[in-house]
């Protein structure tokens, strides 16, 4: 079995970053419904796709049976970027000890 064979059944999170916006606190208290956030991104710029916090594919965001979605459209690497090779690193905290007989 390879490696990731070992760990391929562990949950990961999943998130995905729209756009940010930096605003001072009396503008945030002043949201409400119908309030409307311009973000940093425009209409049809990729996505950031994370996996447990790091960034790993870009992506656009695309419409399944009514519900979002993103189809990836790069995967990373670079500076921050996992790597499959470094993955079972990332999980050693998730493993239970191995107990000594």
């Amino acid at each position: 079995m390879n490696k990731i064979g070992l760990i391929a059944d562990v949950p990961v999170e999943l998130s995905v970053t729209v756009g940010n916006r930096r605003m001072p606190v009396k503008d945030v208290l002043g949201l409400g419904p119908g309030s409307v956030i311009e973000l940093d991104r425009g209409v049809g710029e990729p996505v950031d796709v994370f996996v447990n916090g790091n960034r790993m594919f870009r992506g656009e965001v695309v419409s399944v049976d009514g519900d979002y979605g993103i189809r990836i459209v790069e995967v990373l690497s670079g500076p921050g970027v996992v790597s499959s090779s470094s993955i079972p690193s990332l999980v050693k905290s998730h493993t239970a000890p191995r107990t000594r007989r």
